[in-house]
């Protein structure tokens, strides 16, 4: 008898293991998730001085953050670039 509880026992627990075996891989695939998440490097904005940035609208593109004349904007919080080229007007 005291085997066969034994047994039951050891049935029983294999049983458990069984019916939740996607915890392991419930975990794993969350850590790579989070390792696959992008670390949101923000990169700031190189503004060129031509024919279609001015100057003028390069500063106010840079500073609010904004499209300005022909100037692309600003990025947020990042110290943007500003490049005057040899034929800036």
């Amino acid at each position: 008898m005291k085997r066969q509880k034994q047994l039951w026992k050891t049935m029983k627990e294999r049983s458990n293991r069984r019916q939740n075996p996607g915890k392991p891989l419930l975990i794993a695939s969350l850590i790579v998730g989070l390792l696959a998440l992008p670390l949101g490097t923000a990169q700031a904005t190189t503004i060129t001085v031509d024919g279609n940035c001015t100057l003028p609208n390069a500063i106010i593109a840079a500073n609010t953050n904004t499209i300005s004349g022909g100037c692309p904007a600003g990025e947020g919080n990042e110290t943007d670039t500003i490049v005057l080229n040899e034929e800036s007007p």
